[in-house]
């Protein structure tokens, strides 16, 4: 959202009916094909509308009040955004041990650091410098400078900082997923192979997220997935 419109009046009244939408989860008429889809699986899964709820809140206050103050502002947004849907996910895919939801939070959390990395240089550009404040300037990053080509030394420092950040909840998210539930919870274990693989080539490329968007090939992505997913099989089939 924050992307998409600039605005801020014009998301937060977008925000405002997505919050109308969610409202009708419950026995109304959703009107939207997200929401639609949304109804079905909450009857089917019983999934729990405050995360969602969550969500468009943890959105509507970063349009409000703008780049969080500090890198743990930033992480309880990433888990009020990507760690609902994760754990959401984890309703939808099943799970035995109630860490399982915890750990799927975590996991969405991670996810949404990532993507915030990934799209710096974008939101950037489109005028929402995301960056913690006390981030940019301890690494004596101004506004301006997210939009230099090529990136000054301190922003790549800054972004290499919340690289290894999202580093490091992704790899503790992944070791908190019970053992019992990682063949039902493959997603997130695939998702987290992907995100550390995109990290290490972040990394590789010099932290320059604000003058390039980087990305993996579908090929690659395609590879990582497979044997990811193997591997988690085998580690089944190893515990049965």
């Amino acid at each position: 959202m924050p992307l998409e419109c600039r605005d801020p009046g014009v998301a937060l009244a977008k925000l405002g009916w997505w919050r109308e939408e969610l409202s009708t989860l419950a026995g109304g008429e959703p009107r939207h094909p997200v929401t639609r889809a949304l109804a079905r699986a909450a009857a089917d899964f019983a999934l729990p509308r405050e995360p969602l709820e969550g969500m468009v809140e943890a959105v509507a206050e970063l349009v409000r009040s703008g780049p969080p103050e500090d890198t743990a502002a930033l992480e309880r947004h990433c888990a009020r955004t990507g760690g609902a849907a994760g754990l959401v996910g984890a309703q939808v895919l099943g799970w035995r041990d109630p860490a399982t939801l915890d750990a799927a939070l975590a996991c969405g959390a991670a996810m949404a650091l990532v993507e915030h990395l990934q799209d710096v240089g974008a939101e950037a550009r489109a005028g929402r410098a995301l960056l913690p404040r006390a981030l940019m300037a301890r690494h004596g990053v101004r506004a301006a400078d997210l939009t230099r080509v090529p990136a000054p030394e301190g922003v790549r420092a800054a972004l290499a900082e919340l690289g290894a950040l999202a580093e490091g909840a992704w790899r503790a998210a992944l070791a908190r997923l019970p053992e019992r539930d990682r063949p039902a919870q493959r997603p997130h274990w695939v998702l987290g192979a992907l995100h550390l693989a995109l990290l290490a080539e972040m990394a590789r490329d010099g932290w320059r997220l604000t003058e390039r968007r980087v990305a993996l090939t579908p090929i690659r992505k395609l590879w990582i997935a497979w044997r990811a997913a193997r591997r988690l099989r085998r580690a089944a089939a190893r515990a049965a």
